[in-house]
């Protein structure tokens, strides 16, 4: 699978802000935020799993401990999500279509998206980190993972 222009500038966002803000990691949900935590970027005090965090990238809201977007779907990309009439869309649908991931490659989304089914390799990594409450290992695992589904389609 070639990996598009604009799934190309989505992953390195993921992977710059990754890198910088490691706590932001979780693959145990799709999305949470906590609005106590106090400011303007859309990351303060929310944490995401791979996708996402491919949603935050592309501009949408952070939503809490929810699985679907509603009205939060940024009019920049609400054609793509609610042109079949649906009034929520899932936060991994979104991430697959963002990403050019075509929606019959179950196989590929569930790869990407579910940790317990990443590469031994990453998921082992992940998954030791996290028992250590390590964010920075954690994150170093989501990126490497993410670093070779964009390079192997994987």
């Amino acid at each position: 699978m070639k990996t598009s222009r604009y799934a190309k500038v989505l992953v390195e966002r993921v992977l710059n802000v990754l890198a910088r803000r490691p706590r932001t990691v979780n693959m145990e949900e799709w999305m949470s935020h906590d609005e106590s935590v106090e400011g303007k970027h859309p990351y303060c005090g929310t944490t995401a799993c791979l996708a996402g965090h491919v949603a935050l990238a592309a501009g949408f809201p952070p939503v809490n401990r929810s699985f679907y977007y509603r009205s939060e779907i940024p009019a920049v990309h609400r054609s793509k999500f609610t042109s079949n009439g649906d009034d929520h869309v899932f936060i991994p649908s979104v991430a697959q279509t963002l990403l050019g991931i075509p929606e019959s490659d179950i196989v590929t989304t569930s790869r990407l998206f579910h940790a317990d089914k990443w590469p031994q390799e990453f998921a082992r990594a992940y998954y030791a980190a996290s028992a250590a409450d390590n964010y920075r290992g954690m994150s170093r695992a989501m990126r490497a993972r993410l670093r070779h589904w964009a390079k192997t389609g994987a």
